[in-house]
């Protein structure tokens, strides 16, 4: 499964909500069922799945780690360069805000991401 590939398509460039991460979870223990050949009517916990990949073939990165790193790379990427993308990061938007609970900004999910340190494995490509 090419794993690099299929990110594009799982993942909106700018954010990543909660949901969203649900979704990435849910997508990789598809696949991995799929290449295990465990059918839904044998009743397999997630956990089940993910121990048996990992006997059969080492510790694996996961698919939302791979993401976030990818994410925390960019915006390392784009901090230390001169760009717009770097100022628009930086900016801050005019105007009021809306009641209620504030929405997750695309720097918190960075800060928060940045704070668990997500790192593969020592025997699994980059």
């Amino acid at each position: 499964m090419d794993r690099e590939g299929a990110l594009p398509l799982l993942v909106p460039p700018h954010y990543m909500l909660a949901e969203s991460e649900k979704r990435i979870q849910a997508f990789e223990t598809k696949c991995l069922r799929r290449l295990l050949g465990i059918h839904g009517w044998e009743h397999r916990t997630n956990k089940f799945v993910r121990n048996k990949v990992t006997s059969r073939v080492g510790p694996q990165v996961t698919l939302l780690q791979m993401v976030k790193r990818r994410k925390l790379v960019w915006f390392g990427h784009v901090i230390r360069h001169d760009c717009l993308a770097k100022t628009v990061m930086q900016s801050a938007a005019e105007g009021g805000r809306y009641r209620g609970r504030q929405r997750k900004s695309w720097s918190d999910n960075v800060k928060e991401d940045s704070s668990t340190h997500v790192r593969p494995p020592h025997n699994s490509p980059r």
